[in-house]
């Protein structure tokens, strides 16, 4: 619910943003690059809430990983082992390792996730600002640009995590009306919005 909240407000912002460029020169790819954002921020939420499932369950699992990683580890220590059992132990503390180290990578992830979210949200609520309080289309023009080089950022960082955003049921492209409904609204707030 707080995640649909924080993307239907982006949208919104998003929408308030597209209704100033309405009408200016250059206002089809800059929504575009707003729409792209915006699906992206969306993007991230998908992959935060997977992040934190892998997070929440490192957590409730460190005890039961150190306690079955000292069983092993005890169990390798004894002379009479034979080779098939040793190599089998030896695998299952590999296995281990590995777990806890996938559960720390999810926690490094989850931090940059959040890092990225939050971003492009202050990004999108900065370029809302400068357009309410722009004087000219120079001005506006310049926001959004900023915006774009945000996204190229976001992107840039994607790239290198391409596992990141892997499996989740979304397309890469943001659909044509992510936020059609709000396009026709200036971002000039009304009088009962000002009061």
């Amino acid at each position: 619910p707080e995640d649909r909240r924080r993307q239907a407000e982006l949208e919104e912002r998003c929408g308030e943003i597209a209704g100033t460029l309405r009408d200016r020169a250059g206002a089809e790819a800059q929504v575009e690059g707003l729409s792209r954002l915006a699906w992206l921020h969306l993007r991230l939420l998908a992959a935060r809430q997977d992040l934190r499932r892998v997070s929440r369950s490192g957590t409730a699992e460190a005890r039961s990983l150190d306690l079955a990683e000292a069983s092993v580890r005890d169990r390798l220590s004894r002379k009479d082992l034979d080779e098939e059992l040793r190599r089998t132990l030896a695998q299952q503390a590999e296995v281990i390792e590995a777990r806890r180290r996938a559960h720390a990578q999810a926690g490094q992830r989850l931090e940059r996730v959040d890092a990225e979210v939050e971003r492009i949200r202050q990004q999108v609520a900065l370029v809302r600002e400068q357009a309410l309080l722009a004087a000219d289309d120079a001005q506006i023009a310049g926001s959004v640009d900023a915006l774009s080089a945000s996204l190229n950022e976001a992107n840039r960082w994607l790239q290198q995590e391409p596992d990141l955003l892997a499996g989740l049921d979304l397309e890469p492209a943001p659909p044509p009306d992510l936020f059609a409904g709000s396009r026709g609204r200036t971002a000039r707030p009304s009088q009962e919005e000002s009061s």
